[in-house]
C-alpha cells in the first residue's frame, strides 16, 4: 500500500508558470467581417486595433488536423464583438508556415462567450460555430490546408441562422455548448434549454476548396424539464437529499450555468449543471430531461449558485474502457472550499443510459474562481490522469492538479488521499508607491527616477507591448484632459515616431511638470518637483498595474499530448519544471507546506530532479543555510544591500587588493555588520554555533548553485523539435526567473560565509570565501544576462574580413544544440537578450522528442545554460567559456553589450581585452580599441585560451595576430591604426620572411593606410621601402592619384621619386589623357606643376597647351562656355608663359596630328615647311609642330571669343568656327576699337575696315556737334580706358583717338596704307568735310596720294592747293642746295597734268586761278632746274 502511495507522489517535480504576450508573439491582423442578414449596432464598427482593448473574453483551442502539436486558437475580442484565430505551439511545425498573422473576423453583434471548433474530416475543413446575443447562429468554415489564412475567403465561407426562441419570443441566450458539427445546445436564462440541430446533407461545393455537407436550415426545440424515465427518483448516491430553493426573482433556479455534451455511436447526451446545484442529464435524441441529481446538501439556508455561466463541467471519454464509457467532472464553487465530483457514466449498446457512480471527489482550496476543467492523461508528470483546475486568483492564473487514479483500472488499494499540487504563478512585479519606494533606496547611486521607473515598468517580459501602449494612451488623455490648452506639451498633442515604447514614455510621463520658484527666495522648489514627477510616474505605473491585471485574467485550459497552456485575456501561460534554485528559493523566503514535502521526499523522488539534494539529511542542510543566509540578508536595508553588493562585485573584479578572504571581511564589518538588526545578528550567529557541520553545508548549497538541473528524460525516441518563437519566449522568462534566483541564493550565501568568517566559524575561510564568490560572481553574470532587455535581431551570417575567415564557427559550433532556432522565416522583435540568444544557431536549444511541455521547457533551458558554460568551474577570472560568450554577442552585433559584459564582470585577461577591443572598434572608440588589441597580444604569445578560443585558425603567431588586427580596423576604416598594426605584423616577420607573400598584403596596407590618413611622407616612406617592384609601382599610381585628389600637388612634386621619375610623368600623363579636363583633380595642372618644379618649361608649356586642344574638343551645354573658354584662355596662357621661359630656337611643342574628326572645327594653320610624306618611315606618327606665336594667336582668337560672347550669345555654341578676320569685325561692330587693334595685330590681321570704321564714327560725332553728348555714337570713347580720360568735347577725343591709332598702327610694314583708308573714308562720307591738319600732315611725305584722293572727289581747289605746295616745296628746297642731286627730286609730273587737264573743265574761277598759278610754280621749278643742270 505503502508503495502504491508513493508512486503518485513521483518524481518530485515543482512546476511554476512562466508567460508570453500575444501582442509581442503577433503581427498586425488580417481582418474580415462576417456576413449577416441582421443590421449590426451603430457602435459596433470601431476599429479592432482602437477599440477600448484586444483583451478577450472568452476562447477555445483545437489541435491543427495536419500537425497536433500546434493549436488552433479562438478568441473573442472587443466586447465579444470580434473573433479572433492564431495558431500556437510551443514547437516551431515543420508542417505548417511559421509566424502567420493573427485573422480578426467582425462579428455583427456581440457573440455569447462560447465557441464551438470542429474538424471535419471527410470535408477537410474546419468548422467555427457560435451564436451573438441578438439570436445568430453563425456557422464559417475554412478548407484545409490554408484555412482562413489563404489570399481570399471563399463563397459561402459563413453562413446564418437566426433562433426563433430570440426572436419570437424574446428569450436570452445564457450559455451555448457546441455539442458537436450538428448540434448546439443554448442555455436560456429564464432556464429553457433549446436545442439547435442541423442534418449532414450531401457533400456540397462552396468554392475556393470548400466543401461542406451543412447547408439545411437549422432545426430548433426546446428540450423538456421532465420525462417519464425521470419520474423513478434516482437512487444513485449523492450528497444531499431535494430541498426548496430560495432564488431571486431575476434568477431562474433552473438556468444552467455549465453545459457538456457527451456523443457515442449510439446515443447523445448532455450535462447541465444549474442554479439549483443540480446535475440534469438530458437525452438529445428524446428531447428531455431523463436524470437529475442533486449535487449540495439538504440545509434549507442553501444559497443558489451565483455568477455568470462558465465551465463547471466537463465530460471525459475513456479510450481505454468500452465504447459509451465516460466521466463527468463536476465542481461546485462553494466559497468555503470548491468540490468536484467525478461521476462515471456508461450507455449500453443501444444508447440507453446505465449507471452513474461517484467515484471521486476532491476538496480545492477557497477564495478562487474556477476559470476551467480539465483532465489529462497520464504521462511523465504523473503516472495517474491528472485533474487540472484553472483558477483566476486575484486576476492573475492560478493553477492546481491532482491525481485521479480511480478513473483508471490501476486503482490503488487501501486508504489514498492524493493532494492538490500548486503550479506556482508567475510573480507579477509590485506596482505600489511602497514597492518603488523600494527600487529607489535600491538604486545605484546617482540613478535618476525616471531611470529606476523604467527599469521596472519595462523590464524584459513583465508587461506587454499591448500593455505599454494602451497605458500611454491613457495616461496621455488623462494630462490632456487636465491641463489648459496652453500648457499642454506639443509631444502630447502630436506625438512623433518614437522608435520604442520606452522612448515614448520617457518622452512623455511628467513632462508636463515644471519647476516652480518661490517667489520669495528666487530658489527652485527641487523637492516639491521631484515629488511631482514621482506622482506622475506612480500614475503611470497604476494604469500598467490595471492593464496588466486585465491581460492577466485566465480563460482557458488547453490541453495536447504535451503542452499544457493557460490562455489569458493577452497572454499565454506554460507550466514549466522549476529549476532547483527556484524552489529553494521560495523554500528560503517562507514556504512551510512546499519545505515539508520537499525535505519529507524520499531520495529516489528528488534524485531525478536534483541529484545533489537527493540525500535527505544533505537536502535539510541546505535549505536550513539557505534560510539563514535568507534571514541575514532580509534583514539589511536595501540601499547598505545594494552598495554591499557593489563592493563584493569590484572585489571579484579585481578592483581591491590582498586576500580575498581578509578584503571580503574588511567589506562585511565597514557595509555590511554595522546594519544589520541586533537580534537578526544574535538569531543567526546562535545558529551558526549550533550548527554541527557547517562548511560541509555552505558547500554543499554552493554546488547546488554552481550546478544546472538534471531532469527526469522524456522516454521514447524521435527527433527532437525547434522551439516555435512562443516556445522561446517561454524559454527565455524561465531562464530569467530562475537566473534571478540563483543570484539571490549565491549573494545570501556569500554574505553569510562573510558574516560567519567574522565570527571564526569557518576552519578553512579561504578556500570557503573564494568559492562562494567565484559562484556569486557567476550567477550575477547570470543575472546581467537576464536583466538585458529586448536586443536588435541577431546577425549570424556576418561578413568577416578576409583575415578573419577561420574555422571560428566550428569552434561556436560546439555552442549549438540540434534545431534551435526555428526556421528562416521573418521574425518578430525580441523580447529579452536571452530571446534573442535562443534565436541563434551557437545558443538555440531544442525540445526534447515526446516530453511533456513543463519537462521540454525546462530541459530546453538547462541545454542553454549549458551551451553557455556559465557554470563550468566557476572563477573569478575570465574562462574561456565566458570570452566565447563575450564574443558571441559581439559576434551577433551586440558590441555593446559585450563591451558592458567585460566591463562589468573581469578587469583584466586577454580573451577580455580582445572582445573589449572589438567592440570598441565597431562602437567607434578607436584609440581604447587599439590599447585594448595590444594587450591582447600577450596572450598570443602565452598561448591563453580564453584568447585562442575566438581567435581565427590561421592566428599562430604574433605577426598573424597583428595582421589579423589590422584587417580588423581596416574593415572599420580607421587608417592610423591599419598602417599601425600592419607595420607591427612586418617587424614580426621572422627574418627571411620579410618579402614573402603573405608580407605583400601588408607593405600595401601600411601604404596604403598611411596616404589615405593624408601622411604623405609616410606613405613615401613605405613605397620606398618596399620590397616588391610592382607592388611599388602599383602604390605610386595609388599615391599620384590620392595626393592629387586631395590637393596636395605642391607635396607631390617634392618627392624625388629616385628611380621612378619615369613612370611618374607616363602616370600623370597617362591620367591627364584620359581624364575629364572639366574634372578635379586636373592632372594636366598636376603634371605642368611637377614639369616647373624640375625647370622643364618646355614639357611644361606642352602639357598645358594639350588641355587647351583638350578644352577646345568638349560639347559645353549651356551655360557653361564661360567656364570652359576661361579653362582654355589660361591653358593658353600657362603654356605661353612657360615657353617664354626657353630659348627661342627651341620654343615650340610637337603633338600627334588630330584626327580629321576634330580637325574640322578647327582652321588649319599654315605650314612654314612641307616635307614630304614619303621621306618618312612607314612607323612615324604624324606630329603637328606649334610654335610660340601659334599658342599666342590661339591664346588671342580663345579670349576674344570669351569677350564677344557677352555680346553675341550665338557665339557660346561649342560647335560655331570663328575666323581672325571675324572677331576683328565684331569686336569693330561693338566699337571696342582697343580689343579689335589687339586682336588685329595678334592675329595678323589687316585693319583696313577697322580704320574705316572708325573714322565713320568720328565724322559723325563731329556732325552731331553739341548733340554728341546726348548721342550713343560717342559710348565706345566713354568706354575706352584711355580715351574716357582726356579732356574736351567726344568728337575732339575721336579724332584724337583715331590720331593716335594711326600713329602706333600705320607702320612702314602697313605701307601707311591706313591713313590713306582714313582720308578717303572722310571723303566718301563728306568731301567737304574738314580734314583734320594732323592727318594732312601724315601726307607731307606723299602729297601725290593726298592729290589724288582730293581730284577722285573733284576737291580740285584742294587738289591744286596741295599740288602748288608740293612744287614750292621742292623748288624751295633746289633754290636752297643748288646741286645736282637736289635737281633729280621727283614730282607726279603725270598727276599734275591730269589735275590740270581736269581743273580747266571746271567753270570756277578759284580752280582756273590755282590752274594757272600751279602752271607757274611749273616754269619756276623747271627754270631753276636748268639753271642747275646749266651750270
Amino acid at each position: 500500500m505503502g508503495e502504491e502511495i508513493m508512486k503518485v507522489s513521483d518524481p518530485f517535480l515543482p512546476l511554476a508558470t512562466e508567460t508570453a504576450h500575444f501582442s509581442a508573439l503577433s503581427a498586425q491582423p488580417v481582418e474580415y467581417s462576417v456576413p449577416s442578414r441582421q443590421p449590426a449596432p451603430a457602435d459596433n464598427y470601431a476599429s479592432v486595433s482602437s477599440a477600448d482593448d484586444v483583451h478577450a473574453s472568452n476562447s477555445t483551442t483545437l489541435p491543427h488536423p495536419d500537425d497536433p502539436t500546434t493549436l488552433i486558437l479562438a478568441r473573442l475580442l472587443s466586447s465579444s464583438t470580434v473573433l479572433a484565430l492564431s495558431l500556437i505551439s510551443t514547437t516551431a511545425s515543420s508542417k505548417l508556415p511559421s509566424n502567420l498573422p493573427p485573422v480578426h473576423l467582425r462579428l455583427p453583434a456581440a457573440a455569447v462567450p462560447s465557441i464551438g471548433l470542429f474538424h471535419d474530416a471527410e470535408a477537410e475543413a474546419l468548422h467555427i460555430i457560435l451564436l451573438t446575443a441578438d439570436g445568430s447562429l453563425f456557422r464559417l468554415a475554412f478548407a484545409l490546408p490554408a484555412l482562413c489564412w489563404g489570399a481570399t475567403l471563399p463563397d459561402g465561407w459563413a453562413s446564418e441562422f437566426i433562433l426563433r426562441s430570440v426572436e419570437t419570443e424574446g428569450r436570452t441566450p445564457g450559455t451555448v455548448e457546441v455539442v458537436d458539427l450538428g448540434t448546439v445546445l443554448v442555455g436560456m436564462t429564464d432556464g429553457t434549454l433549446v436545442k439547435l440541430e442541423q442534418l449532414r446533407g450531401m457533400r456540397e461545393m462552396k468554392g475556393g476548396g470548400l466543401f461542406s455537407f451543412y447547408h439545411d436550415q437549422w432545426s430548433e426545440a426546446t428540450l423538456r424539464q421532465s420525462s417519464i424515465l425521470s419520474s423513478v427518483r434516482s437512487l444513485l448516491p449523492s450528497l444531499g437529499s431535494s430541498r426548496t430553493l430560495s432564488l431571486a426573482a431575476h434568477l431562474s433556479p433552473t438556468q444552467a450555468l455549465s453545459i457538456a455534451g457527451l456523443t457515442t455511436a449510439s446515443a447523445a447526451y448532455a450535462f447541465t449543471l444549474s442554479r439549483d446545484r443540480k446535475l440534469r442529464i438530458w437525452s438529445l435524441v428524446h428531447q428531455a430531461c431523463v436524470r437529475t441529481i442533486l449535487l449540495s446538501s439538504a440545509s434549507e439556508d442553501a444559497s443558489p449558485l451565483a455568477g455568470d455561466p462558465r465551465t463547471l463541467l466537463r465530460v471525459v471519454s475513456d479510450p481505454a474502457q468500452a465504447e459509451g464509457a465516460a466521466y463527468v467532472v463536476v465542481c461546485l464553487p462553494e466559497y468555503v472550499a470548491p468540490i468536484f465530483l467525478v461521476y462515471s457514466v456508461e450507455t449500453d449498446e443501444s444508447g440507453v443510459l446505465g449507471e452513474i457512480a461517484l467515484v471521486a471527489e476532491r476538496y480545492a482550496e477557497p477564495a478562487a474562481d474556477l476559470r476551467d476543467i480539465r483532465v489529462s492523461p497520464p504521462s511523465a508528470l504523473n503516472p495517474y490522469p491528472t485533474l487540472w483546475a484553472l483558477y483566476e486568483r486575484g486576476g492573475a492564473p492560478y493553477l492546481q492538479y491532482t491525481a485521479l487514479p480511480e478513473i483508471t483500472p490501476a486503482v490503488p488499494s487501501g486508504p489514498f488521499q492524493p493532494s492538490w499540487q500548486t503550479v506556482t504563478p508567475r510573480a507579477l512585479p509590485p506596482l505600489d508607491p511602497a514597492a518603488f519606494a523600494d527600487h529607489l533606496q535600491s538604486a545605484e547611486p546617482g540613478t535618476s527616477l525616471p531611470d529606476v521607473f523604467m527599469s521596472v515598468l519595462f523590464a524584459s517580459n513583465a508587461f506587454s507591448p499591448h500593455t505599454h501602449a494602451r497605458a500611454l494612451e491613457e495616461y496621455t488623455r488623462l494630462v490632456l484632459n487636465e491641463l489648459p490648452p496652453h500648457e499642454r506639451p506639443h509631444n502630447l498633442l502630436d506625438p512623433p515616431l518614437y522608435d520604442t515604447l520606452a522612448d515614448h514614455a520617457t518622452d512623455v510621463v511628467a513632462r508636463h511638470v515644471r519647476m516652480e520658484v518661490d517667489p520669495a527666495s528666487g530658489a527652485q522648489k527641487k523637492d516639491e518637483y521631484e515629488k511631482r514627477v514621482k506622482t506622475e510616474w506612480l500614475r503611470f505605473a497604476s494604469l500598467i498595474g490595471e492593464l496588466n491585471a486585465r491581460a492577466q485574467y485566465p480563460l482557458h485550459l488547453a490541453l495536447t499530448d504535451r503542452d499544457a497552456l493557460v490562455v489569458q485575456a493577452e497572454a499565454i501561460s506554460a507550466p514549466v519544471a522549476e529549476d532547483p534554485t527556484q524552489l529553494l528559493h521560495r523554500l528560503a523566503s517562507a514556504d512551510p507546506a512546499t519545505r515539508d514535502a520537499f525535505l519529507d521526499a524520499a531520495p529516489v523522488a528528488v534524485e531525478p530532479y536534483a541529484p545533489a539534494l537527493a540525500p535527505q539529511d544533505r537536502r535539510a542542510a541546505v535549505v536550513n543555510v539557505l534560510g539563514l543566509a535568507q534571514a541575514l540578508v532580509g534583514a539589511l536595508p536595501l540601499d547598505r544591500l545594494r552598495a554591499l553588493e557593489d563592493a563584493v562585485q569590484a572585489v571579484a573584479r579585481g578592483e581591491m587588493t590582498g586576500a580575498k578572504e581578509d578584503v571580503l571581511r574588511q567589506v562585511w564589518n565597514e557595509k555590511g555588520a554595522p546594519v544589520v538588526p541586533p537580534a537578526v545578528r544574535e538569531q543567526v550567529a546562535g545558529a551558526l554555533a549550533n550548527a554541527q557541520d557547517l562548511e560541509p553545508s555552505v558547500e554543499a548549497a554552493l554546488e547546488v548553485l554552481a550546478s544546472s538541473s538534471v531532469l527526469p528524460g522524456a522516454g521514447g525516441g524521435g527527433a527532437d523539435s525547434a522551439p516555435s518563437d512562443l516556445g522561446n519566449t517561454l524559454i527565455a522568462s524561465h531562464l530569467a526567473s530562475a537566473f534571478h534566483d540563483r543570484y539571490a541564493l549565491a549573494r545570501n550565501v556569500l554574505f553569510l560565509v562573510c558574516f560567519a568568517h567574522t565570527l571564526d566559524r569557518l576552519a578553512a575561510p579561504a578556500r570557503t570565501l573564494n568559492t562562494a564568490l567565484a559562484v556569486a560572481h557567476t550567477a550575477s553574470l547570470l543575472r546581467w544576462l537576464a536583466q538585458r532587455g529586448a536586443a536588435d535581431e541577431p546577425v549570424e551570417d556576418e561578413d568577416q574580413t578576409e583575415d578573419e575567415n577561420d574555422g571560428l564557427a566550428d569552434r561556436l559550433g560546439s555552442l549549438r544544440v540540434s534545431g534551435g532556432g526555428g526556421d528562416s522565416a521573418a521574425r518578430l522583435p525580441t523580447t529579452s537578450l536571452l530571446h534573442a540568444l535562443l534565436r541563434t544557431h551557437q545558443f538555440g536549444v531544442s525540445l526534447p522528442a515526446q516530453a511533456p511541455s513543463p519537462l521540454a521547457l525546462a530541459q530546453a533551458a538547462s541545454a542553454f545554460l549549458g551551451a553557455t558554460g556559465a557554470l563550468e568551474q566557476p572563477t573569478l577570472a575570465a574562462r574561456p567559456v565566458d570570452t566565447r560568450l563575450a564574443f558571441a554577442l559581439y559576434r551577433f552585433r551586440w558590441g555593446t553589450l559585450a563591451s558592458e559584459l567585460c566591463r562589468a564582470f573581469w578587469k583584466g585577461g586577454v580573451g577580455v581585452a580582445y572582445v573589449r577591443g572589438r567592440a570598441g572598434v565597431d562602437a567607434g572608440r578607436w584609440d581604447e580599441a587599439r590599447e585594448e588589441l595590444e594587450k591582447a597580444a600577450v596572450g598570443v604569445v602565452s598561448n591563453d585560451p580564453s584568447l585562442r578560443e575566438i581567435l581565427p585558425a590561421d592566428v599562430d603567431s604574433l605577426s598573424a595576430y597583428y595582421a589579423h588586427v589590422a584587417a580588423v580596423f581596416d574593415h572599420a576604416g580607421v587608417d592610423a591604426h591599419v598602417a599601425h598594426f600592419a607595420q607591427l605584423a612586418i617587424d614580426e616577420k621572422p627574418r627571411g620572411e620579410e618579402a614573402g607573400d603573405d608580407a605583400r598584403e601588408l607593405w600595401f596596407k601600411v601604404f596604403r593606410a598611411q596616404a589615405a590618413r593624408g601622411k604623405y611622407e609616410d606613405a613615401y616612406a613605405a613605397l620606398m621601402g618596399m620590397p616588391f617592384e610592382d607592388l611599388k609601382r602599383e602604390s605610386l599610381r595609388h599615391l599620384i592619384s590620392v595626393m592629387c585628389e586631395s590637393g596636395d600637388v605642391a607635396r607631390l612634386t617634392q618627392f624625388s621619386f629616385v628611380g621612378l621619375q619615369p613612370e611618374v610623368e607616363r602616370t600623370l600623363a597617362f591620367k591627364a589623357r584620359n581624364s575629364d579636363p572639366l574634372a578635379r583633380p586636373n592632372y594636366y595642372e598636376v603634371l605642368h606643376a611637377y614639369h616647373v618644379f624640375r625647370g622643364d618649361f618646355r614639357s611644361a608649356g606642352a602639357i598645358m597647351y594639350q588641355q587647351g586642344r583638350r578644352l577646345a574638343e568638349v560639347q559645353c551645354r549651356p551655360g557653361e562656355f564661360g567656364d570652359i573658354a576661361t579653362l582654355q584662355a589660361q591653358s593658353y596662357l600657362a603654356a605661353i608663359n612657360a615657353l617664354a621661359l626657353v630659348e627661342k630656337q627651341h620654343a615650340w611643342v610637337a603633338l600627334p596630328v588630330a584626327p580629321e574628326a576634330a580637325l574640322r572645327t578647327r582652321k588649319r594653320r599654315k605650314l612654314t615647311v612641307h616635307l614630304p610624306e614619303s621621306e618618312f618611315a612607314p612607323e612615324t606618327k604624324d606630329l603637328e609642330v606649334v610654335k610660340l606665336d601659334d599658342m599666342r594667336r590661339e591664346y588671342t582668337l580663345v579670349l576674344a571669343r570669351l569677350q564677344l560672347s557677352q555680346h553675341f550669345p550665338e557665339l557660346a555654341s561649342s560647335n560655331l568656327s570663328l575666323a581672325a578676320e571675324d572677331v576683328v569685325a565684331l569686336f569693330v561692330q561693338r566699337g571696342l576699337f582697343g580689343l579689335a587693334i589687339s586682336s588685329a595685330r595678334t592675329l595678323d590681321v589687316d585693319m583696313t575696315g577697322l580704320f574705316a570704321s572708325l573714322t565713320m564714327r568720328c565724322v559723325q560725332l563731329s556732325k552731331l556737334g553739341d548733340f554728341a553728348e546726348e548721342s550713343e555714337l560717342g559710348l565706345w570713347i566713354l568706354l575706352d580706358d584711355q580715351a574716357s580720360c582726356w579732356e574736351g568735347s567726344l568728337a575732339d577725343r575721336a579724332w584724337r583717338y583715331l590720331q593716335l591709332a594711326l600713329e602706333r598702327h600705320d607702320t612702314p610694314e602697313a605701307e601707311h596704307r591706313y591713313r590713306s583708308v582714313v582720308l578717303e573714308q572722310i571723303l566718301e562720307l563728306d568731301r567737304r568735310f574738314g580734314i583734320p591738319a594732323w592727318l594732312l600732315r601724315m601726307f607731307e611725305y606723299d602729297p601725290a596720294h593726298l592729290i589724288r584722293a582730293f581730284a577722285r572727289y573733284e576737291l580740285y581747289e584742294d587738289a591744286l592747293q596741295t599740288a602748288i605746295a608740293m612744287v614750292r616745296k621742292t623748288t624751295s628746297s633746289l633754290q636752297q642746295k643748288p646741286t645736282r642731286h637736289a635737281a633729280g627730286t621727283w614730282l607726279p609730273y603725270a598727276l599734275i597734268d591730269q589735275l590740270v587737264a581736269s581743273a580747266r573743265g571746271v567753270e570756277d574761277p578759284r580752280v582756273r586761278e590755282l590752274v594757272r598759278e600751279l602752271e607757274g610754280e611749273i616754269r619756276r621749278r623747271v627754270g631753276a632746274v636748268e639753271r642747275v643742270w646749266g651750270s
